[in-house]
């Protein structure tokens, strides 16, 4: 192995360690993550412990699941599961790189994915992007190498990750379809790797079912998610953000315009594909794009490489380097952020009823206690008119209600009635014996 391959092994160590300070700084989880780590405790204790959201694929709950019931730290160790995935997503990444630059530049691209504000943060959260990103890049490598089962069994655990994933099975499926003659040859491969596909992602449609929330509510709840107009932005928001994120993005519109001219339509599709969905979804957050965000650096660096290939090569490794720099104008400011964002858990964790109880049945209006505590949850966050059905379905049957005002009654068309709801929950609620309060959450008991 020449020293050159191996400078990427030692970034990847240092990166790790990186990582892994950061880890141990910043114990505090956020929403997303304790509902990931709830889903995987109710799927792994057959629902008496955690909660379950069905719009969530079931790879990464059933993996912090199984870390669960090792007893080890689900906290620490989703996180270092994470990380290394992010690892993972990054080799891949490089390998692909060696497919077009020679290795400096595939080196200082690696560097650069890494090291956006995005991504680089996400690295350690226990979310699917990042997770998901890792079988769509590792995916993408094997198909390069024409090892196609390969590439679809791990789109396959891909979209059982997170939904979208799937939108790369069908366009490589489209791909090989119209780059292959369509004969008998073809449609028995096309047919083949689609039962593959759907041998992968099967076992997740077994668990919802077996669960009791049938096989297409998952997806109809992923379908209401995407259109949260909570999250609803401007047209132009993903623009404004990939430029803050990094300057090098400026480039795309160059790769895009070299990937025509020089008909490598594979990459141009693994990069539209996934932009315009997320662009004509209302549910708009920078984050959804750690799903494809190797991409996105690809075609910029292939645009940028392109238009600087008749200049000396030092030149495009200069520009490079400084376009990488551009990355820590706004990485500061996440950086920041994530750190002012940690908070005392402690006091707002070890409850009594929650450290010496795991048989409690209680209703939340936010998941953060089902990462801290055994107990089961009952959500009733997603809005306001269907955790009022679910309230009055199941407020006799529980033992405590946490209740902080979760519900943004200004996005949906009945603010009113929004409004009205929330009202009725709270009133019921507080006939119970308030037992805590502070600046996030109210804890009755269920008198």
């Amino acid at each position: 192995m020449k020293f050159k391959d191996k400078s990427i092994y030692v970034y990847f160590a240092l990166y790790l360690l990186i990582q892994l300070y950061l880890i141990i700084k910043t114990p505090f989880i956020r929403w997303d993550e304790s509902a990931f780590i709830g889903t995987g405790k109710y799927i792994l204790s057959s629902g008496y412990s955690g909660l379950y959201e069905s719009l969530r694929p079931s790879l990464l709950p059933l993996l912090l699941g199984i870390i669960w019931k090792l007893k080890l730290d689900v906290v620490f160790f989703g996180r270092l599961l994470i990380l290394l995935f992010s690892l993972g997503n990054l080799y891949f990444f490089y390998k692909i790189c060696r497919e077009f630059f020679d290795e400096p530049i595939s080196l200082l691209s690696t560097i650069l994915l890494s090291t956006l504000p995005i991504y680089f943060v996400f690295s350690t959260k226990i979310m699917s992007g990042i997770m998901a990103s890792f079988f769509v890049t590792s995916a993408l490598y094997f198909f390069l190498n024409k090892r196609y089962y390969l590439c679809v069994i791990l789109l396959g655990f891909g979209t059982i990750t997170k939904f979208p994933v799937g939108m790369f099975f069908l366009m490589l499926m489209i791909y090989l379809l119209f780059r292959n003659k369509i004969n008998y040859d073809n449609i028995l491969l096309l047919s083949s790797l689609s039962l593959f596909y759907i041998i992968t992602v099967s076992p997740y449609f077994i668990i919802n079912y077996s669960l009791g929330f049938g096989f297409l509510r998952p997806f109809l709840d992923a379908l209401w998610h995407q259109g949260n107009s909570y999250f609803s932005q401007q047209w132009y928001y993903y623009f404004l953000e990939l430029i803050k994120q990094s300057w090098i993005f400026v480039f795309s519109l160059f790769g895009i315009y070299y990937c025509i001219k020089k008909k490598n339509y594979l990459i141009l599709l693994i990069f539209l594909f996934p932009f315009l969905y997320f662009n004509l979804i209302t549910n708009k957050q920078i984050r959804f794009f750690n799903l494809f965000m190797p991409f996105i650096v690809l075609i910029s660096v292939y645009g940028l490489t392109n238009l600087l290939s008749k200049l000396k090569r030092g030149v495009g490794y200069f520009l490079l380097i400084l376009l990488l720099m551009t990355n820590f104008i706004y990485f500061q400011h996440n950086f920041d952020y994530e750190m002012d964002y940690e908070k005392e858990v402690d006091e707002l964790y070890t409850l009594k009823f929650l450290e010496h109880s795991n048989n409690l049945t209680i209703m939340t209006t936010h998941p953060l206690f089902s990462a801290y505590s055994d107990n089961k949850f009952i959500p009733i966050y997603f809005n306001a008119f269907e955790g009022y059905e679910i309230f009055k379905e199941n407020y006799e049957k529980v033992d405590y209600f946490i209740y902080s005002d979760e519900f943004p009654c200004e996005v949906y068309p009945k603010a009113d009635e929004c409004e009205e709801l929330k009202k009725k929950m709270y009133d019921i609620i507080q006939g119970g014996t308030q037992v805590h309060q502070d600046e996030y959450y109210i804890i009755f008991r269920n008198d």
